[in-house]
């Protein structure tokens, strides 16, 4: 009230704020210019200003509205928080400014999936999205999608800091281990099922994050997340630091018919140009390591997935291409006919530019906002690549399941995969 800060209060602040706030970790007394040892509103602009162009607008904005909501819950204790229970302790929160590193842990999403059960039947949650075909419907734990999440827990949660929902939730940057392509429309809780029957069969850890977009890219700010050319944008960025691309199948497999989901397939299967891949450090890991594509969907409720090669708990049998056999054999073949037919040109996307963009970063365009031709041979190359990959992955239980094995024989002799793994 005085218009000052004096040592003690100015000490407070920063300890309350400094950890995760970095601008503020620092001598603010280098500022007090006439040495009355307070601070008043003169030099605190000061160092803000430095600050400011120090760290540019779009990361300077970011810790001065953590620091305010840091600030804020200090001041109000009483001040009940209906998302406490989204975070693992009251330190939780953080700047992190490079979307490809907001991977999520599964814990995190465990506990996600507990405040949408404590909350969505008691609050009777309705479908309010206008676009969506439930709009106007009560909303259950087992049909919520990520659009509805979107709206009743994600922006809102993340509303008074306008940030991603990782930054609401972790202490710090959290790189992914592995990529999620999927199709929003999915239920969550089956969503979860596939990434946990994925963990165990790849046998992450708990510190193993995985990228999705939900909850990696600010839903209040999507264009400092994304990229006019798709190849530059932060889901390309986080397939380069993933080891591997896991695509969650919906039991329609409408992921085959969305633009995103068919370009993220295309990407994550290794075909296109090397020279899209800015990062010299993922160049060597590429060489080392091929990126590996894996699917997985639900029968019921229980998972089910395809690897790309044998998974880690297959190599602990004796004969690891058989317990591979056994673990994929309940995988629906239906989605992989379905797969087999997907044509990246004939997808659909939320929003009509991002379907040129993407049709015209493969096509090589220098116009990325021009209308795209409706058939060229850049599309039948990477659909043939892709349907040969799925074929790739799927032949054996095809051929076991009685499948008529001709459809799967086609896509692998026209595409460029080398060899079956």
């Amino acid at each position: 009230s005085s218009g000052f800060l004096d040592r003690q209060a100015c000490g407070r602040f920063q300890d309350l704020v400094a950890a995760r706030c970095p601008m503020w970790d620092t001598d603010l007394w280098t500022y007090d210019d006439d040495g009355d040892r307070r601070l008043s509103k003169e030099d605190l602009n000061k160092f803000l200003t430095v600050s400011y162009r120090t760290l540019g607008k779009r990361e300077f904005l970011a810790q001065m509205s953590l620091a305010s909501e840091l600030l804020r819950s200090e001041i109000d204790t009483e001040e009940h928080d209906e998302f406490a229970d989204l975070r693992n302790n009251a330190d939780c929160g953080c700047v992190v400014q490079l979307a490809e590193e907001r991977g999520i842990l599964r814990s995190q999403l465990a506990r996600l999936c507990s405040h949408v059960q404590r909350r969505c039947k008691p609050e009777q949650w309705e479908d309010t999205l206008e676009s969506s075909p439930t709009f106007g419907s009560r909303l259950t734990f087992e049909s919520i999608n990520a659009y509805q999440l979107a709206d009743k827990v994600v922006r809102p949660a993340t509303e008074a800091r306008r940030c991603s929902y990782i930054e609401f939730v972790a202490e710090g940057p959290q790189r992914p281990r592995w990529f999620v392509s999927h199709w929003w429309g999915e239920p969550i809780v089956k969503f979860v099922a596939c990434l946990q029957r994925h963990s165990e069969d790849r046998e992450l850890s708990e510190q193993d994050p995985y990228w999705v977009s939900l909850f990696a890219q600010n839903q209040w700010d999507l264009i400092s997340d994304l990229s006019e050319d798709p190849s530059q944008s932060s889901f390309r960025r986080a397939m380069n630091l993933a080891e591997g691309t896991v695509s969650i199948i919906d039991h329609a497999a409408v992921c085959y018919s969305r633009t995103w989901c068919c370009y993220e397939i295309w990407l994550s299967t290794g075909i296109s140009a090397s020279a899209e891949i800015r990062s010299t450090e993922h160049k060597k890991n590429i060489e080392r390591k091929p990126h590996k594509y894996d699917m997985y969907t639900t029968i019921s409720d229980k998972a089910v997935g395809i690897t790309d090669g044998c998974a880690e708990v297959d190599q602990r049998d004796k004969h690891p291409n058989d317990a591979k056999h056994r673990r994929e054999k309940a995988f629906p073949m239906e989605l992989c006919r379905r797969a087999l037919s997907a044509r990246l040109q004939d997808a659909h996307a939320t929003e009509q530019k991002d379907r040129r963009r993407i049709l015209n970063s493969v096509l090589g365009a220098r116009k990325l906002d021009a209308l795209p031709p409706p058939e060229h041979e850049r599309y039948d190359q990477l659909n043939s690549n892709l349907h040969g990959r799925i074929a790739a992955a799927a032949w054996r239980p095809a051929l076991e399941s009685g499948e008529l094995i001709e459809p799967y024989l086609v896509a692998l002799r026209d595409c460029d995969q080398p060899k079956l793994e």
